[in-house]
């Protein structure tokens, strides 16, 4: 099946994910914030609640090398509404070619002559995904949207749409939040539990759990989890916002990520965790010092790193983590930890590729992205390691 994906901010977040999930050879080209996807595997509801970057999917209702007209779309809109709207519903429809009033005229015409059908409907003219779901998405809705793809004219109807209200309630509405710890988004943890995942994938592991952002998420992805973190309080609260989100407790302990026994990693092939960022910033700290905190910050997950490549020496796991970036705006520079990537080749990990060239139309591949907005103090670099016995 032919799909188009619209996708969120982060254009290299989508790419790696969608990578992951549905294979590279899908992906057959991108154009602003779309993706051209063709694939085997149905893009429905079901599936984008188990994905983090992608914001809403579209099946393709005709492609042509001239505008889409608006008595197209209004006669589109007719079909469709014959078929799923029984009661009242809503309808809305969106352009990037179209003029406003083109749009509106779409709208109002369409509105008038389901009505002569007896078809009741209210619509928008600027909508987002909040407001489709608050309008009873996807029961008696109708989304479509006139696109100018590259150098074709695509009608699209909306078939999954991104439930930006089940995010905010399963987050915001946590029992246990500190905002020191970095508050890890649940879509970043989303994407990055896919862009880690196996066929063969038993158990996620997030070994510096904080609030269990990861957890809570891999979980309504369908795996089994476990946690641990050296703050006591962070594994109650863990607990806590686990049983607020499911009612039933979780797989979680207090341990040093940097010496985690064998007996408390059994099983676990996948690790996803964001890690320490390091102290609270607030845009006026010492460049050296940063630099100090980030060398230190380095060895922690070195550290990590290296006893989880001990005490599962004969296993195959993948390991997806985020490190800090720090942004110092006084210098107009950005502190990385590159030693790590240097390094832990030596302990026998892989660094992945997340970026294949040809997905990026650039010139060589690349093995980590940059999450974040420009006015943060700490930005997250994105990895994917590898590792295989032997």
């Amino acid at each position: 099946m032919k799909y188009i994906l619209e996708i969120g901010k982060f254009e290299d977040l989508a790419l790696a994910e969608m990578k992951s999930v549905l294979g590279e050879e899908s992906l057959k080209y991108l154009s602003g914030r779309y993706i051209y996807v063709e694939t085997n595997e149905v893009l429905d509801q079901e599936w984008i609640d188990k994905v983090g970057s992608i914001v809403s999917v579209y099946e393709i209702e005709s492609v042509a090398k001239e505008k889409i007209s608006r008595d197209k779309a209004i006669e589109k809109f007719l079909d469709i509404a014959r078929e799923t709207i029984y009661g009242k519903g809503h309808i809305f429809f969106e352009s990037n070619y179209l003029h406003f009033k083109d749009i509106r005229k779409v709208l109002t015409e369409s509105k008038k002559l389901m009505s002569k059908e007896n078809i009741k409907v209210k619509f928008r003219t600027n909508w987002s995904t909040a407001a489709i779901w608050g309008d009873g998405w996807p029961n008696e809705c109708i989304a479509l949207k006139a696109l100018k793809f590259r150098s074709e004219y695509f009608l699209l109807k909306m078939v999954a749409v991104q439930d930006i209200n089940k995010y905010s309630e399963r987050d915001a509405g946590k029992p246990y939040r500190d905002p020191v710890l970095g508050m890890l988004p649940p879509k970043l943890s989303q994407a990055m539990i896919n862009i880690g995942l196996e066929e063969d994938t038993k158990v996620v592991m997030d070994p510096f759990c904080g609030t269990g952002t990861v957890l809570i998420e891999a979980t309504l992805m369908g795996y089994a989890v476990r946690g641990s973190d050296i703050q006591e309080v962070n594994v109650k609260g863990t607990s806590s916002n686990f049983e607020y989100v499911f009612d039933k407790k979780v797989d979680v302990f207090k341990a040093d990520a940097r010496g985690l026994k064998s007996n408390e990693v059994e099983n676990v092939n996948l690790f996803v965790t964001e890690g320490y960022l390091g102290e609270p910033k607030r845009g006026h700290e010492d460049y050296e010092d940063m630099v100090k905190e980030s060398r230190q910050i380095e060895k922690l997950m070195m550290d990590f790193l290296s006893n989880l490549s001990e005490v599962k020496a004969d296993d195959s796991f993948n390991v997806v983590l985020c490190l800090p970036v720090f942004n110092v705006q006084s210098r107009g520079r950005e502190i990385y930890m590159k030693k790590i990537v240097e390094k832990v080749e030596e302990l026998g990990y892989i660094v992945s590729t997340l970026l294949p060239a040809k997905l990026l139309r650039g010139n060589k591949d690349k093995i980590s992205f940059v999450y974040g907005r420009e006015d943060q103090f700490v930005h997250r670099q994105i990895y994917k390691l590898e590792y295989n016995p032997g």
